[in-house]
C-alpha cells in the first residue's frame, strides 16, 4: 500500500471512514457521481434559452449547419445565411445572456442540453441520436421535459420541474436518493461540506454514508488537516503512469463535485452557501422544505414505535414508502412525512428498496408480511419480524393502506384499486 495511504490509517486505526477512503481511493471509478464537464447553467440562463427555442420553432424540428463557423478568422465551413432559423435563434440567445457564439451553442450548448434532456438532436434522416455518442446533427426540436418547463405557472414550479430535469437526466435519481438519505438522518438540519460530499456522499455503491459521515466528524480538527494533507498527496496524477483513469486526481474530484454544489443550488432539494462549500435541504423560498418540516420531521418516527408497540433494533431502519424527495412542495411533503408512510426495514432489505430507485412505493399490506409494488407490477416483500417490523392489529394495517392509497392518488394520480 502506498506510504500517504498506510499514514492515514494510522491517523486512527479504528476509524471507520478512514479504512473506507484508503479503499475507495485505489479504485478506478474513485471519483463516484459523474456528470459533464460543460454543465454549469443556473436555472434563469437555461429557461432564457428554452424560451428561444421555443417561441421559434414550437414543437417542430429545426435544421443546424455542419462545421465551424469564424468571422475573426474568416473561416466558414457553411454560410449562416443558409440556416435563417439558427441565425434567428442563435442571436437572440445571444442578445438575451451574451456570451455565446454560433459554434458554442451547436457543439456545447446543444450538446449538454440534450444530455440534459431539454432538447433532441436528430441525424440527417430525422432519427433522434444518441445524446452521450459523437455524431453528424442536422436537426434540432425542443423535447416534452423542455416543453414544460417552458409552460411553468410560476418560479416554484419552475424549480421543481428543472430538479426533476436534472436528478432524471443528469444525476440517475442521485438527487431523489440524497435527499432521501439525508431527511431521515440526524443531519437534516445541518449543512455538509464539500469535503464530506467529494469523500462520503458521491460514492452510490454503498448503503452506509451516515455510519461515515458520523467516523469522519469524530475525527478531531487536526486529524482532518492531516488526512486532507495526505489524500492530496497521495491524490497527485504525476504520481502515476498511465492512462487518465490509472491515475488519481484530487484538483479534478474537488472541482467535479464544486460543480455538482453549483448544480445542486439550481434545485428545489437543496441550497449552497454564498462560496459554494456548503450545502444543506433547501428550506429557501423554491425549496420543499421548511424550518417547520425540518423541526417536526421526528415525530412520524416516533410514532411509528408507539403505534406498532415495537421497540429499535440494531441493523434496522424507518423508510418512507413514497420518498419524501417525491413531494412537489410543502404540502406534499406534510403528506409524505407521515407515520403511515413509515415502514421498520432490516438494513439489507431497506437497501433493496433504494437499488431500485425507491419505485416500490404501492403498498399490499398484511399481518405475516407486506408486499410493495412498483408500477410495473414488480414487488420487494418483506416478512413481519423478520424483515419488518409492525403492528398485526387490523385496524392499523387498514389505516395504512388508505393511507398508501390517499398519497397514491396524490403524488402519482395513481388509483391503487385499478
Amino acid at each position: 500500500m502506498d506510504k500517504n495511504l498506510r499514514e492515514i490509517l494510522d491517523i486512527d486505526k479504528d476509524n471507520l471512514f478512514l479504512k473506507y477512503i484508503a479503499q475507495r481511493v485505489q479504485k478506478d471509478d474513485y471519483r463516484g457521481v459523474h456528470i459533464s464537464q460543460h454543465n454549469r447553467y443556473d436555472l434563469v440562463f437555461v429557461s432564457k434559452f428554452i424560451d428561444v427555442i421555443y417561441d421559434k420553432i414550437g414543437g417542430k424540428l429545426s435544421e443546424i449547419p455542419r462545421g465551424d463557423y469564424s468571422d475573426r478568422e474568416n473561416k466558414k465551413d457553411y454560410d449562416i445565411n443558409d440556416y435563417e432559423k439558427f441565425q434567428e435563434i442563435t442571436n437572440i440567445i445571444h442578445d438575451k445572456v451574451g456570451k455565446t457564439t454560433y459554434n458554442s451553442i451547436k457543439k456545447n450548448f446543444f450538446v449538454d442540453f440534450h444530455r440534459m434532456g431539454l432538447i433532441k438532436r436528430y441525424d440527417k434522416n430525422k432519427n433522434e441520436t444518441n445524446p452521450h455518442k459523437r455524431t453528424a446533427i442536422h436537426f434540432i426540436s425542443i423535447s416534452d421535459d423542455g416543453i414544460k418547463l417552458k409552460n411553468s405557472k410560476n418560479i416554484v414550479e419552475k424549480y421543481r420541474i428543472f430538479t426533476d430535469i436534472l436528478d432524471k437526466n443528469l444525476f440517475d435519481n442521485f438527487l431523489g436518493y440524497l435527499t432521501d438519505l439525508l431527511f431521515d438522518s440526524d443531519y437534516k438540519n445541518d449543512t455538509i461540506s464539500i469535503y464530506e460530499f467529494m469523500f462520503i456522499f458521491t460514492d452510490t455503491t454503498i448503503d452506509n454514508h451516515i455510519n461515515l459521515l458520523d467516523s469522519y466528524r469524530n475525527l478531531k480538527i487536526y486529524q482532518k488537516d492531516k488526512f486532507l494533507k495526505l489524500i492530496q498527496n497521495y491524490a497527485n496524477p504525476y504520481n502515476f503512469i498511465g492512462d487518465k483513469k490509472d491515475k488519481r486526481d484530487f484538483h479534478n474530484w474537488i472541482n467535479e463535485s464544486q460543480q455538482i454544489f453549483s448544480l445542486l443550488k439550481q434545485t428545489s432539494y437543496f441550497q449552497t452557501d454564498e462560496k459554494n462549500e456548503n450545502i444543506a435541504l433547501n428550506i429557501g423560498t423554491y425549496g420543499i422544505f421548511s424550518i417547520d418540516n425540518l423541526k417536526r420531521s421526528d415525530t412520524p418516527k416516533q410514532e411509528y414505535f408507539k403505534l406498532h408497540d415495537i421497540k429499535k433494533r440494531t441493523n434496522f431502519e424507518l423508510h418512507h414508502i413514497i420518498a419524501i424527495s417525491k413531494a412537489k412542495n410543502k404540502e406534499e411533503l406534510k403528506l409524505l412525512d407521515h407515520v403511515n408512510n413509515l415502514i421498520y426495514l432490516q438494513k439489507k432489505k431497506h437497501f433493496e428498496f433504494t437499488k431500485k430507485l425507491n419505485k416500490n412505493v404501492n403498498l399490499s399490506i398484511n399481518p405475516l408480511q407486506a408486499k410493495f409494488y412498483d408500477f410495473d407490477k414488480n414487488v420487494i416483500i418483506a416478512n413481519n419480524h423478520k424483515d419488518s417490523m409492525y403492528s398485526k392489529e387490523h385496524k392499523i394495517l387498514k389505516d395504512i393502506d388508505r393511507y398508501n392509497k390517499k398519497a397514491l392518488e396524490k403524488i402519482y394520480q395513481y388509483d391503487k384499486t385499478i
